[in-house]
């Protein structure tokens, strides 16, 4: 019997397969401008860094990092929906997409300089586990960026869609209680009425525990 954390997953997979056609809808302007300033927060060094993208979608994202200088061969695109991730190797052929809950992202796939949940975080059950899980997947030096580039829309989707988006993103009180569980430091916190951007980093002598 599925129980509820895989019945969420169930859901989301099901949703996002369903709604494919919605998000290749063209992003209004200012949200790209956004997006596009939440991309240049992150990337430091561009031709050398290797990223994982949860939660890409159809990859609206990916976009923003190659043309600001990352390789689309230094990036793994992960999701949920098999129609998004169809979409989006179309899009980006030269990119490694991997399907299926980020908790159970493959060791084998390598570490990461940067993780990114953009526009998803709000929907993952488990997440702690889910940061817990994703630090351990971190270069020294790494870090985890958890944004949206249209934060005001958050609470309408609780209201409308309570079963796909579960909570708001992060306070920065629980940002640094994770931070301090995971032996992580807050370096940036944004939490403005259309952007959102944390990003908690792993210290350079530091190596994440298998």
């Amino acid at each position: 019997m599925p129980n509820e954390k895989d019945e969420h997953v169930n859901y989301q997979k099901s949703f996002f397969d369903q709604h494919v056609d919605v998000f290749k809808q063209d992003i209004p302007a200012d949200v790209e401008e956004r997006s596009a300033e939440i991309v240049r927060s992150i990337l430091r060094n561009p031709q050398s860094e290797r990223l994982l993208d949860v939660g890409t979608g159809i990859g609206a994202f990916i976009r923003h990092y190659v043309s600001h200088g990352l390789p689309q061969e230094n990036i793994v695109g992960c999701d949920l929906s098999s129609a998004m991730l169809a979409e989006a190797k179309r899009r980006f052929p030269a990119v490694d997409f991997w399907e299926g809950d980020v908790l159970n992202f493959p060791d084998d796939r390598g570490k990461f300089d940067i993780v990114v949940f953009n526009a998803c975080f709000g929907n993952i059950f488990e997440p702690f586990a889910v940061i817990e899980r994703v630090s351990n997947l971190l270069n020294p030096g790494g870090r985890i960026v958890i944004s949206h580039p249209c934060h005001s829309c958050i609470p309408q989707l609780l209201d409308l869609e309570p079963k796909l988006v579960l909570r708001l993103l992060p306070s920065k009180e629980q940002l640094v209680e994770w931070c301090t569980a995971l032996n992580l430091r807050l370096s940036v916190y944004r939490n403005e009425k259309d952007l959102y951007l944390a990003i908690l980093e792993r210290d350079v002598a530091d190596r994440a525990v298998s």
